[in-house]
C-alpha cells in the first residue's frame, strides 16, 4: 500500500477510508491476546511485499527465458507451468502496491460491525485475528500437522498438475501417500508445482469466521437449509453426487460444501486472474506460507468488459497486489477479478483456510455476476456451463425467488424492503425463464 506519510506501511481508519497515525503494538491490558489483536489493523509491509514480488518475477523470468507462445504449435506452450509463468510474469511487471482507493484494511472488531457497509465498496478487505483453529504442536508446520493428521495413504486428492498442457484438464488425482511425500519430503524448488483447490475442511475445530456470523451474511446457510430440508427445520440430509456423468441428478437434493474448505499449494504455483463462480463472495485466511494476492482494482465497465472477453488481458494500470502472512485474512466480494502468486524456496508452500458466502444486501450484485459468468464461462474458477454447476445457479435463484414470493417479513427486511423484493423477483423470473 502506498501513502505519502509512510514509505513502508499503510494504516487506515476503522472503515478503511484513509491514512491515520501509525498503529503501535497493543498495550498491556487485561484483554486476552486474541481480543487485543482484533482491535488492530493487519501489518502489511510494502518493502516485504515488493521484495516478494521481485523474487517471483526473477523466478518466472528464469522459467520463461526467451520462450514465447508463437514458437510452439498452435501458439500454445507445451505445459501449464510455462503458460502460467509467461502470463503471470507480464501481469506482475504491471502490478503495483495498493492504496486506500483500491482496498480496505480494517481491524477484526470493525469488520464484524461494519461488514455490510464495507462490502458495498466492492473492494478486497484485509483483516487479521480470524484464525479459528489452534494447532497442537508449535514445533511443527501446520502443513505437516494437517497432512499427517488428516490425509490417509489411499485417499484420492485432486491436484492441479502444471506439467500438463494448456488444452489438457489440469486436474488429476493423486493418492494421499504421494501427496504426503511431495509436501513433507519433496524439495522446495519443484519444476512443475502442485496446487490443490478442492479439499473439504477436515478439522472440527474450525468455524465460520466471526465477521460472517452477522444476519446479512446468513444467506448461503439459508439457501442450504431450503435445498436440503425444504421449509422444515429438521436436520439436513445430503445426496452424494453420482460419478456416472451419463446419469443426471434427476431432481435429487444436491449441495456442495462451499462454506469451508482448504487450499494447499507448493511454492511457485501460480493462479491466473479469474472470478469465483456463482456470484459468491470469498474469504481466505492464511495458515502457513507467504501468499501473494492480486486483483483488478476499480475497473470501469469498459475495462471489465474487455477482460471478460479476454482473461489473458493484463493491460492498463489498475492491477494491484499485496503479500499476506499467517494469521491475515482477505475477504473479497462476488465478481472480484483476482490472482495468486507464490514463490519457490523456504516458506513457499502455503496452506489456506477459506470459504464462500452470500450476503442479503448483495442480491442484485450476485445476479449481475452470475449473468456475466453465464455469458463468459471461461472467466471463473469452475465451469459454470456444465450440468452440475448450472444446477447450482438455478438452485440459488429458485430458492430466493420462492422465499421472496412467500413474503415472510423477516426475509423481506433482509432483502431490502418491498420495492427491492419486487425488483429482484422480476429479475429472477426473467432468469428462470431462460
Amino acid at each position: 500500500m502506498r501513502t505519502r506519510s509512510s514509505p513502508d506501511r499503510m494504516d487506515v481508519d476503522s472503515a478503511g477510508n484513509g491514512p491515520r497515525s501509525s498503529v503501535s503494538r497493543p498495550s498491556q491490558s487485561s484483554k486476552p491476546l486474541e481480543a487485543a489483536v482484533e482491535e488492530f489493523l493487519p501489518s502489511i509491509s510494502e518493502a516485504e511485499s515488493a521484495a516478494f514480488k521481485q523474487a517471483v518475477i526473477e523466478q518466472l523470468t528464469e522459467v520463461v527465458g526467451e520462450k514465447r507462445p508463437e514458437n510452439y504449435e498452435n501458439g500454445l506452450f507445451p505445459t501449464r507451468t510455462l503458460d502460467y509463468a509467461y502470463h503471470m510474469l507480464k501481469l506482475l511487471e504491471r502490478a503495483t502496491l495498493f492504496d486506500s482507493k483500491d482496498a480496505v484494511v480494517v481491524s477484526m472488531s470493525d469488520m464484524r460491525r461494519q461488514l455490510a457497509s464495507l462490502v458495498k465498496k466492492k473492494l478486497p478487505i484485509f483483516t487479521q485475528g480470524e484464525r479459528s483453529f489452534h494447532w497442537e504442536d508449535e514445533e511443527k508446520r501446520p502443513i505437516e500437522q494437517i497432512v499427517g493428521r488428516w490425509l490417509q495413504d489411499k485417499q484420492k486428492v485432486q491436484i492441479n498438475d502444471s506439467k500438463r498442457g494448456p488444452t489438457e484438464d489440469s486436474a488429476v488425482f493423486k493418492l494421499g501417500y504421494t501427496v504426503k511425500k511431495r509436501f513433507l519430503e519433496g524439495g522446495l524448488w519443484p519444476d512443475h508445482p502442485w496446487n490443490s483447490l478442492d479439499i473439504a475442511m477436515p478439522l472440527l475445530g474450525t468455524r465460520t469466521p466471526s465477521f460472517l456470523q452477522a444476519r446479512d451474511a446468513e444467506l448461503l446457510r439459508f439457501i442450504r437449509g431450503r435445498v436440503m430440508s425444504g421449509r422444515g427445520v429438521g436436520r439436513e440430509f445430503g445426496t452424494v453426487e453420482s460419478e456416472d456423468a451419463a446419469k443426471p441428478l434427476q431432481g435429487a437434493r444436491y449441495w456442495n460444501d462451499i462454506e469451508h474448505w482448504m487450499l494447499l499449494a507448493e511454492g511457485g504455483a501460480q493462479t491466473l486472474p479469474h472470478m469465483d463462480a456463482h456470484g459468491l463472495a470469498t474469504y481466505l485466511t492464511i495458515e502457513e506460507g507467504d501468499y501473494g494476492f492480486g486483483w483488478l482494482a476499480n475497473p470501469t465497465k469498459k475495462e471489465r468488459a474487455a477482460w471478460l472477453r479476454d482473461r489473458t488481458l493484463v493491460d492498463g494500470d489498475k492491477w494491484r497486489y499485496t503479500v499476506l502472512k499467517a494469521g491475515q485474512t482477505v475477504f473479497f466480494p462476488a465478481g472480484t477479478i483476482h490472482f495468486v502468486f507464490r514463490k519457490k524456496g523456504p516458506g513457499g508452500q502455503s496452506l489456506v483456510f477459506g470459504g464462500h458466502a452470500l450476503l442479503w444486501s448483495q442480491l442484485q450484485h450476485m445476479l449481475d455476476v452470475i449473468e456475466e459468468q453465464i455469458q463468459y464461462p471461461d472467466v471463473t474458477n469452475e465451469d459454470v456451463s456444465t450440468e452440475i454447476e448450472g444446477i447450482k445457479n438455478v438452485q440459488y435463484i429458485q430458492v430466493l425467488n420462492q422465499a421472496l414470493k412467500e413474503g415472510d417479513p423477516g426475509v423481506v427486511e433482509l432483502a431490502g424492503g418491498e420495492e427491492e423484493v419486487e425488483s429482484l423477483r422480476q429479475r429472477y423470473e426473467v432468469y428462470l425463464a431462460l
